[in-house]
């Protein structure tokens, strides 16, 4: 029997035009989900305007700048964890997706938070899938499955790179070195020498890391693309910076500072969908912080020869990784423990901070930082609620409203307009 699917007839493509209003709120650093339309195979994406307004509540520093993101994906269904479940369930109208770990019952779902969007009923939440991917191939370091997390929102980093962006704990580095005594005989022959140079130099080429498939595919020029991966694509990226503004409490009077964007952007590009999925939207508010932990800079830890990067040992990806023991470690005011290893071509790459008030920082964007596991990157719940005058306490500290408008050509039309009997209350 013939399949009556290849037997559709062509419909002649229009315009649709939704509309999506959103009220937001939540914490700095905090990953906020903002907006999902749903988009069908065979669609294109003529235009979408994002418009907002952003407003904090009353921070303590009145100087220093936030930034504030907007991000839109396209996520489909293959780039989501249980893409196999999603394509079922557009085949066969027989499957259940009571057993996804995205299906909420009463408002209950244990693998996401409130956050992903009103759910107080029974149904799908499409955000917390889609936004669990997006998370982890945008906002996370590769292979970092730690949940960073604070008020039970997940976090974004800190603003920018630095001189830390590879430390690592002792503890935990993979020693990049080669057994020479490869047959454990105790003795060492010349050729066991000639092999374990060859592994070494190979290490030493592939940046002494453990490389991916698709990093030693990319050593043959080999890449490979998106959508072989099947990973959610950024369609538009929107980063705005802003200074504090003045602020009078109508209530008692009281003169403080706060920060707030208007936010007009477009994207004209026509965007063709051709698998089902959504249209996704994300905000991060990121204040411009200092790391409390650092009490020195970390030029003062350039102060030997090698540190100063001789040029002979330029090709060796191992000259600039610098070893600071425990009993010196000073630089870091014993928020770190044990021995730890940096990589000083991220200083001369990055940069550093530089603070001369150690004994006088009421007010300052803090954040204590790095940890005592040499994480430099997030910043913690307490260094949330020090930004604010009040402790911006169950998510409140940023919010917003705003609208997002689209024009996709595609085939639906309104077959219930109105007026009509399905579109009319009685």
């Amino acid at each position: 029997m013939q399949s009556t699917i290849g037997n559709v007839p062509s419909v002649s493509r229009r315009l649709r035009h939704p509309v999506h209003p959103f009220w937001v709120q939540g914490n700095p650093f905090g990953i906020l989900p903002f907006f999902i339309a749903p988009v069908l195979p065979g669609e294109t994406m003529k235009n979408l305007s994002l418009q907002a307004r952003v407003v904090t509540l009353p921070i303590k520093n009145s100087l220093i700048g936030w930034w504030n993101e907007f991000y839109l994906f396209y996520c489909k269904h293959r780039d989501l964890d249980e893409s196999a479940l999603y394509q079922q369930m557009v085949l066969d109208p027989g499957v259940s997706m009571t057993g996804s770990a995205h299906w909420v019952t009463a408002g209950v779902e244990g693998s996401s938070n409130i956050y992903d969007g009103f759910h107080t009923g029974t149904g799908m939440n499409w955000m917390g899938a889609c936004k669990k991917t997006v998370i982890r191939e945008y906002f996370r370091d590769e292979g970092d499955t730690t949940p960073h997390t604070a008020y039970g929102v997940d976090l974004a980093t800190v603003s920018g790179n630095n001189w830390m962006d590879s430390i690592t704990l002792e503890s935990v580095r993979a020693p990049a070195d080669v057994n020479v005594d490869i047959n454990a005989d105790t003795v060492i022959k010349a050729s066991e020498v000639e092999q374990a140079m060859r592994t070494y130099e190979m290490m030493v080429a592939g940046g002494l890391v453990n490389m991916s498939y698709e990093d030693w595919l990319r050593s043959y020029g080999v890449r490979q693309s998106q959508a072989v991966r099947n990973v959610p694509e950024l369609i538009r990226f929107v980063r705005t910076w802003t200074y504090p503004s003045s602020h009078i409490d109508p209530v008692s009077g009281a003169a403080s500072s706060a920060c707030s964007w208007s936010i007009a952007e477009r994207a004209d590009k026509d965007r063709f969908f051709a698998e089902p999925g959504f249209l996704v939207g994300f905000c991060v508010t990121r204040p411009k912080v200092y790391l409390s932990n650092m009490k020195q800079p970390a030029v003062s830890l350039m102060n030997d020869a090698f540190s100063w990067l001789p040029a002979v040992l330029r090709d060796d990806a191992g000259a600039s990784l610098k070893k600071i023991v425990d009993s010196t470690n000073d630089i870091a005011g014993g928020a770190l423990t044990g021995d730890w290893w940096i990589d000083l071509k991220d200083l001369l790459l990055y940069g550093d901070q530089f603070f001369n008030a150690p004994f006088n920082t009421a007010g300052v964007n803090l954040a204590a930082l790095p940890t005592a596991t040499g994480v430099p990157r997030y910043v913690s719940q307490t260094d949330i609620d020090g930004l604010f005058v009040t402790p911006a306490t169950a998510n409140a500290g940023v919010r917003m409203d705003g609208v997002v408008r689209l024009s996709i050509l595609g085939t639906q039309e309104d077959t219930t307009p109105r007026g009509s009997s399905l579109g009319r209350i009685a």
